[in-house]
């Protein structure tokens, strides 16, 4: 196993369990799957991005960075999961949506405006989670004595 499988499974399980506990609480029915999104996006965040950071370099500080672009993007990837879920849901399958729904173009941007509130409202926590993750990853790879840290 490398640097990015193992980061990525355990942020997306850590982002996949945060949604289950907190989203389902906080806005009951209707929300029953949210954390299947949360815990895709968390994973799909942190295996790209790790895998495009730079492979040789997993210093403190860039650790840091990494946790910080994981952090912010697996909110926007989350969102727009949600919304396209949606969309397919009422074009495809005939689902009932109250009002309008957002098509995948739209998505994009309604889906940067909603990041910024779950940001505000879950980025303090998400951001610090996130780069805690990637340096308890790094532990897990030196302490098991694994060769690659790619």
């Amino acid at each position: 196993m490398n640097f990015s499988i193992i980061y990525a499974l355990i942020f997306g399980l850590v982002s996949a369990i945060a949604g289950l506990l907190f989203i389902t609480e906080t806005y009951g029915k209707g929300w029953e799957y949210l954390w299947l999104s949360t815990g895709f996006a968390g994973f799909f965040s942190a295996f790209l991005f790790s895998k495009l950071h730079n492979k040789h370099i997993y210093a403190g500080f860039e650790l840091v960075k990494l946790g910080l672009v994981v952090g912010i993007t697996s909110h926007w990837v989350h969102w727009y999961i949600s919304l396209l879920v949606s969309y397919i849901n009422v074009e495809f399958l005939g689902a009932y949506m109250y009002g309008e729904h957002i098509d995948p173009f739209e998505g994009l941007l309604v889906a940067f405006e909603l990041s910024f509130i779950s940001l505000l409202v879950f980025g303090w926590i998400a951001i610090p989670i996130s780069i805690g993750v990637a340096f308890l990853t790094r532990w897990i790879i030196y302490r098991k004595g694994l060769k690659s840290i790619e």
